[in-house]
């Protein structure tokens, strides 16, 4: 019976199993075949010819016809390869005489080089274009940047065409309008830049992604583009020659509204110069104001029907000097006698570095910001002394330096256009956006360093040259202070009876009712305007249960399972070579505030303080390598480390993504442990670099697995040092692992193994690999390495069952 079980086990494993003479269908043409294209849908099977082609003004040198025989092999006589004709191959650092004004550019890339690659041209006198397939977006010094289209072209081979004017500046894909972007809707910086005359480019060195460039061809226009509005019509006969430069005019049918230019010209094989798209647009509502009209609001409700009239104002402190009633059009287009302006009565306009005498303790400053001057743009205040506060929009984070970075809040106000009040004491900075807290900072719930710096004395700031959002500022002004901040708790009640005159600072006790929990200042101070200094914002919070442990309290941990009622004791712990300096008892109050003797602190015991930028004398290949991080610190940090004459190992948070120089980039696992707190261990062979994330292994990359030599070239080299680059902000301690024995092969992914030795097994032991019963060895390393606790190897091991081992595999 046992013979006959396995008869019929290996009879169903070659039921199951693929063999060597099935068959596998293509999925897609080989990567490496740069611009080669075909219109045949995939998959297809083995067997099936497949007509392949270049692009326009490409010649294949090889098969034109290839026959599928799996995956992605087929079989052809000669490679196929297309070859450029009328193309240039793009020289780095090299001018170039090119007008954009006169004649277009046009570059191919192949979008699968590496994900980093990126289109990058300088225009002499001018600026940069870079078009950064990483991010999706194109970068235009001086103005800002934009988003890829949802409807970017989906071919992987491009032919993208950059052409510009006094006005405006545009780029197609192969042949459809991904950017139109107009100078004036931006601000004077751009407009100033770009209406420059400039007869030269140069793409730049580290544009990799541009393989072949030339001039657009002359030739005559026949039809308007393709992706203009289809009910445009023309008042000339086509073709046109754009020797010529032949104006074409255009119009709308009566019933819709021309936006746009109104008179195009040709340059060339149907593309034309313009400033602004032209479009027939529906004689549909008002759904906005226009979007370049800063400061200027209005109470109106959107939207409105053509032919209403709306009132527009500004905002306290600035005074309209066009029109205060517009009549609506379509849109966002509007007739007036003079465009609505704000311009600024008692507010100063804002001078980058330049020192001013102001105390943020005694007088809140005030900026105004127009949020759509540039998606990168940023706030960026000096303390003297102390430290910066940065606003990004682009990321939607406050950055405080010293103190680390805090998300905006979800009920950050709406309006386009802002008023921050930025004020501070010895315990704590507050910032509101348009009357409302966004910010509320305690230094001493964060660490030592934002308690030392901010907690200083200074009586000047000053504006960064990188602050382009802050457009006006003003002290301040003085007044009573008739009630609390709407934005307070409104459950909070006051001794005292409003108004009180900041003059004579007078503090305002509050209180809670005796069902609910105070928390923060039960004291705060009047200093204007119903402002008030306190360090930590007053409320009343129901008497509800600890949901997690304080998130300023870095690398605490505990095994209690949340939530936790008010009352209860929660035993409190740090993790491997950190001491707890702090209770190790605490009590829940409510939320994340506890009752305890002094305030949990992991401080580290043979773990040693990152210090950037200096060599430390440590060779991978011997000694794994251990950092602790804090994810919490900032999105934006990352690990950085240069392994010496080799080349960086940077963990990007942000991204979820580990870089390797020249060995390419790699997502975090989905099984990536979701401890805030995390430990790192690397360790590398000439074989494989090893990443464990708090004993799991997060990375495993065997450098022949990439697809050139140059992983390999670069990381079998030889390397006795490390360093943390300047820029490497998350990586807190580090040491060297060495004496950690290995107490779980599960943890290195050996599935359907056992090991020769029995655990634990101590570091730098060697382990005969061997497959349960029933199973055979398939591939990979015969014997494993324990290392820093867990086992490393160059290639897994792999088992499978017996009678499904084939040769193929």
């Amino acid at each position: 019976m046992q013979l006959m079980g396995i008869s019929i086990l290996l009879i169903l494993s070659a039921m199951q199993s693929p063999t060597s003479s099935q068959a596998v269908p293509c999925p897609s043409l080989q990567p490496a075949w740069f611009y080669l294209t075909t219109d045949t849908t995939f998959p297809v099977a083995s067997g099936v010819k497949v007509t392949v082609k270049c692009p326009d003004e490409f010649v294949n040198q090889g098969s034109e016809t290839l026959t599928c025989v799996n995956g992605i092999n087929y079989n052809f006589d000669d490679e196929p390869s297309c070859e450029p004709q009328d193309w240039t191959a793009a020289t780095k650092n090299v001018e170039i005489n090119h007008d954009l004004e006169t004649t277009p550019l046009q570059i191919i890339t192949n979008t699968l080089l590496r994900q980093t690659d990126k289109v990058h041209v300088y225009v002499q006198h001018i600026g940069t274009i870079q078009i950064s397939f990483q991010h999706r977006r194109f970068y235009i010094l001086s103005c800002g940047d934009y988003e890829f289209p949802s409807d970017l072209p989906a071919e992987r081979d491009k032919i993208w065409t950059i052409s510009r004017t006094k006005e405006a500046l545009t780029i197609l894909c192969n042949g459809v309008e991904v950017l139109n972007m107009v100078y004036a809707e931006f601000d004077k910086y751009c407009t100033r830049a770009w209406s420059q005359s400039s007869a030269l480019i140069e793409f730049r060195s580290d544009d990799l992604a541009s393989d072949y460039t030339k001039s657009l061809s002359q030739g005559a226009c026949n039809t308007l583009p393709e992706y203009f509005d289809s009910s445009l019509t023309v008042t000339e006969t086509f073709p046109v020659d754009n020797l010529q430069e032949l104006d074409v005019t255009l119009s709308c049918p009566a019933d819709k509204l021309a936006v746009g230019d109104k008179v195009i010209t040709c340059f060339g094989k149907s593309h034309f110069f313009y400033s602004k798209t032209p479009a027939c647009l529906p004689q549909g509502n008002c759904t906005k104001l226009h979007p370049a009209w800063f400061y200027v609001t209005t109470d109106t409700v959107f939207p409105v029907a053509p032919g209403v009239q709306i009132t527009v104002k500004c905002p306290d402190g600035f005074v309209n000097q066009g029109s205060e009633t517009i009549t609506c059009q379509n849109e966002i287009h509007y007739k007036f006698d003079n465009v609505p302006r704000c311009e600024p009565q008692d507010w100063t306009a804002v001078t980058k570095k330049v020192e001013i005498n102001h105390d943020l303790e005694t007088t809140p400053l005030q900026i105004i910001t127009n949020t759509l001057l540039r998606q990168t743009d940023k706030v960026h205040v000096y303390v003297q002394h102390i430290g910066t506060i940065q606003i990004s929009f682009q990321h939607r984070r406050f950055y405080i330096l010293s103190c680390g970075d805090y998300e905006f809040p979800s009920d950050l106000p709406a309006e386009k256009d802002k008023i921050w009040t930025i004020s501070r004491t010895k315990e704590a900075l507050s910032i509101l956006c348009n009357g409302v807290e966004v910010l509320n900072m305690v230094y001493a719930e964060f660490d030592k360093y934002c308690t030392r710096a901010w907690s200083q004395s200074s009586a000047l700031i000053e504006f960064r040259s990188d602050d382009l959002a802050s457009d006006y500022t003003k002290s301040l002004g003085q007044g009573a202070c008739d009630t609390l901040p709407e934005y307070f708790d409104s459950s909070l009640t006051v001794t005292e009876t409003f108004p009180v005159d900041n003059l004579q600072e007078l503090d305002v006790t509050l209180s809670c009712p005796s069902d609910k929990l105070a928390v923060g200042d039960k004291v705060i101070t009047c200093f204007g305007k119903s402002h008030f200094f306190y360090s930590k914002t007053p409320a009343c919070l129901p008497q509800g249960n600890c949901t997690k442990l304080h998130p300023a309290w870095f690398y605490v941990t505990t095994d209690t399972v949340f939530p936790v009622a008010p009352g209860v004791q929660i035993t409190v712990k740090c993790p491997d070579g950190f001491v707890n300096q702090g209770s190790e008892t605490i009590t829940c109050q409510n939320e994340i505030n506890y009752k305890f003797d002094n305030v949990p602190r992991c401080e580290p015991q043979d773990w040693t303080a990152v210090t950037r930028n200096v060599d430390i004398n440590h060779d991978l290949e011997i000694t794994p390598f251990q950092i602790i991080t804090n994810t919490l610190l900032r999105k934006t940090d990352k690990v950085r480390i240069y392994v010496q004459h080799i080349g960086t190992i940077q963990i990007s948070f942000q991204h979820r993504r580990f870089y390797i120089l020249s060995c390419g980039d790699y997502e975090f696992p989905s099984d990536l442990p979701a401890e805030r707190d995390k430990i790192w261990t690397f360790s590398r062979t000439k074989e494989v670099l090893t990443i464990l994330c708090n004993g799991v292994e997060a990375l495993n990359l065997i450098y022949s697995d990439w697809s050139d030599s140059s992983c390999s070239d670069v990381w079998t080299k030889e390397a006795s040092a490390l360093r943390f680059n300047n820029d490497d902000l998350a990586s807190d301690y580090y040491r060297n692992p060495s004496g950690q024995a290995c107490e779980d092969y599960n943890k290195a992914d050996l599935s359907n193994l056992y090991l020769s030795t029995e655990l634990p097994v101590a570091e730098g032991t060697e382990v005969m690999v061997t497959c349960f019963k029933g199973y055979v060895r398939q591939r990979g390393d015969s014997v494993v390495l324990c290392s820093a606790g867990n086992f490393v190897y160059s290639e897994r091991p792999q088992c499978v069952l017996y009678g499904r081992f084939t040769l193929e595999e």
